[in-house]
């Protein structure tokens, strides 16, 4: 067991202070030196405390080496040097630098400055930079105003990428979950990215769409962006694998990986004799030679149709491993063609694939008969993934067969503790049904442990 003294705390965060003022203003010069003074400065003052407690020697280590390599991150000499020649990138180093992907690529200049500014309301935005390869785009933008705060939030703006003659460009949109502040000049810095889809690729120009509320009308501006592909040129490695696994008697065709400047994404697909239906993978990460143990950070498409799924990790690039492996801890899936049975005039449920998926409640409106249905007790890691997964057909069919059309009007989160309980709101028809109804459940929670570990590269 190891102890941490008041002393040692108070010896690390004066490290820390130190390591902060040396990076405020470092030149160049004195970079090298700086990072060899905090090794010694480190080394001596454990020295000191190994006398005192020796308990807390692995500890105190593995606190130094990570203000050391905290450290090591701002004032990589490549980086800094690049920065250096941008004058608009000194204000959103602290956005990217903590991600050595988007580092190693500035240092490989992929970044392109932009300095465009519009006014958003009473907000002025700013497109400081992109970074850009033959799959993703990364916008980092500023707000500047009183209502900096309140534009960074998605319910009163969000970007959209348009082609040069205005057609949106399909693709997965994620805003970073951070954002910089500079509350002495009243602006926030943040990042955009936009992931395309299978099949497209990066074209010279697009159109950035920002739409946002003011009175309660929206306002849409479209930025004109124009990237520079030369950047990127044959920055690209597929590895091909083109492997079938088994999972509880259910085959998974891996069929490739491929790598860019900055991301890495997995595509895979289900075989569609299957008799269950997979419907996402457990824990799903890729290992290397290197060191890298990276998590898949977002997918798109479903692995059961033709196009499979896409699943989008961080890139190895820049690392070129020899040895890449397939690592996840099993998989989510369910039987096909499951049937929910449940009558509204008794608010019953007669049937259902899980005892734990029930009728909640039958309620009329003006608008139609409003049905609850309760997915309740459902464990974050052995039913769900990402996202609660209940998918129904489109229609629910009465007791002489008649079919009638079923929308989703509203998703709730109704608890969260050890387990989750969500409340899926359905609008139907008004009539007077035979009963009882009956309706598909194609994907509802569950799953199967099995350690899967493949080498792909």
């Amino acid at each position: 067991m190891h102890f941490i003294t008041e002393e040692w705390e108070q010896a690390v965060l004066k490290d820390k202070a130190k390591v902060d003022s040396y990076l405020k203003d470092l030149p160049l010069s004195a970079m090298d030196e700086s990072i060899n003074l905090g090794m010694v400065s480190g080394k001596h003052r454990i020295r000191r405390q190994h006398k005192k407690r020796i308990g807390i020697i692995c500890t105190a280590a593995a606190a130094s080496l990570l203000i050391l390599f905290t450290a090591s991150i701002r004032i990589s000499p490549v980086f800094a040097a690049v920065v250096s020649e941008l004058p608009l990138m000194n204000k959103f180093v602290e956005v990217v630098r903590y991600n050595s992907v988007y580092s190693e690529a500035i240092e490989s200049n992929l970044y392109q400055e932009m300095d465009i500014t519009m006014q958003v309301g009473d907000t002025t935005l700013t497109i400081g930079g992109i970074l850009a390869d033959e799959d993703r785009l990364t916008v980092l933008y500023s707000f500047e105003g009183a209502d900096a705060e309140k534009m960074h939030s998605r319910k009163f703006l969000w970007f959209q990428l348009l082609d040069s003659k205005g057609r949106i460009i399909g693709g997965i949109d994620n805003y970073s979950g951070s954002s910089i502040r500079d509350d002495e000049q009243g602006e926030l810095y943040s990042r955009a990215d936009f992931i395309l889809h299978e099949g497209q690729s990066m074209p010279k120009s697009v159109l950035l769409e920002a739409s946002y509320y003011k009175d309660k009308e929206e306002q849409v501006i479209e930025i004109p962006v124009e990237i520079d592909q030369s950047r990127f040129a044959q920055m690209k490695e597929i590895v091909p694998i083109h492997q079938t696994i088994k999972v509880h008697g259910q085959r998974i065709r891996i069929e490739e990986l491929v790598i860019t400047p900055l991301q890495s994404k997995l595509k895979v697909i289900a075989d569609p004799n299957n008799t269950k239906q997979i419907n996402d993978f457990m824990k799903l990460t890729l290992t290397d030679n290197t060191g890298n143990r990276l998590i898949t950070n977002s997918s798109y498409g479903d692995m059961n149709e033709e196009g499979g799924r896409t699943y989008f990790f961080e890139s190895l690039y820049f690392d070129q491993p020899s040895k890449i492996n397939l690592e996840a801890k099993g998989v989510y899936l369910n039987n096909k063609n499951e049937i929910f049975q449940f009558n509204t005039k008794t608010i019953e449920t007669i049937s259902t694939p899980d005892p734990r998926i029930i009728l909640e409640q039958v309620e009329t409106t003006d608008e139609g008969m409003r049905i609850s249905i309760l997915m309740k007790e459902m464990s974050k890691s052995k039913d769900m993934s990402s996202y609660p997964m209940l998918q129904i057909s489109d229609h629910v069919t009465d007791a002489v067969g008649d079919s009638y059309p079923l929308e989703l009007s509203r998703t709730e989160l109704v608890s969260e503790h050890v387990t989750q309980t969500w409340r899926y709101k359905y609008l139907l028809p008004a009539g007077d049904y035979k009963q009882p109804l009956r309706l598909e459940m194609h994907r509802y929670p569950g799953s199967v442990e099995e350690k899967i570990t493949i080498p792909i590269k």
